[in-house]
């Protein structure tokens, strides 16, 4: 009797070791997929959150392209108005020198900023970078604002037109 007690418990081991077995490999077996999911799921949103980076800093860098381009023509105008205000061969007024000046801070201004003008690169490599690459974008969008506001306010101004 003894050993059939003993046969038996090594028995009743054997069939709970198998369960556990059972377990143990069903549970890798949906936790396979499920971290496959979830692996995918995380590098999709990380590749989405790029994606999404990338376009709003190729959208505002189009905006500012666009903007200099309107830019470059209007201080195209002021600088062949300067030319014809200089080339009269008399004195200037004290309107016509305040142009002429404010068309050379506005020109001066504006090289600078197309000198620090960066193009969106291909990709990030972290999502600081990202971070860092918009809020630079943000600041030279908003010079090109200060810029585009000193030509608006040299367009409005009420300089004497004798050229």
């Amino acid at each position: 009797m003894f050993t059939l007690k003993v046969k038996n418990f090594t028995y009743n081991m054997e069939i709970l070791q198998t369960q556990q077995n059972l377990i143990s490999n069903n549970s890798i077996s949906l936790l396979s997929p499920l971290l496959f999911l979830l692996l995918i799921v995380c590098s999709c949103s990380h590749s989405y959150r790029e994606v999404q980076t990338r376009h709003t800093a190729q959208a505002t860098y189009d905006t500012m392209q666009q903007a200099t381009l309107e830019l470059e023509a209007t201080i195209a105008t002021f600088n062949q108005q300067k030319n014809s205000i200089s080339i009269q061969g008399r004195a200037l007024t004290e309107e016509e020198v305040n142009f002429l000046n404010q068309v050379s801070d506005v020109t001066i201004d504006f090289e600078q900023w197309k000198k620090n003008v960066v193009a969106v690169p291909t990709s990030f490599q972290s999502s600081q970078e990202a971070t860092f690459f918009l809020k630079e974008q943000e600041k030279q969008m908003t010079r090109l604002d200060d810029i585009y506001r000193q030509a608006k306010k040299i367009k409005e101004g009420k300089v004497k037109k004798s050229w």
